[in-house]
């Protein structure tokens, strides 16, 4: 099963993914734990930002597949439509 969550900055994602992942015994992918390495390590909205989180996220997706099938996997992010980040950062 794989729940995501998709929504603004500052609406509570994290909360409910937390909330759900202990009330359906699964994983928490949130957002912030992708985006805080390119935080930590680069300059924000550096070329290197943009490949940091492209890398992390393509990481934690390979590890998310090999996870039992009867894993429930939380998604939380923020994406919309044509939105320059989700450009940047190839989430289109």
């Amino acid at each position: 099963m794989l729940v995501h969550i998709n929504s603004y900055p500052g609406v509570g994602k994290l909360t409910i993914g937390r909330a759900l992942a202990d009330k359906i015994g699964g994983k928490l992918l949130d957002n912030h734990s992708i985006y805080n390495i390119a935080f930590a390590l680069t300059e924000f909205r550096s070329p290197n930002f943009y490949d940091t989180v492209r890398a992390t996220r393509d990481l934690a997706y390979q590890r998310v597949l090999t996870l039992p099938t009867t894993m429930p996997v939380i998604l939380t992010n923020w994406y919309s439509k044509g939105s320059a980040w989700g450009r940047k950062t190839g989430t289109r």
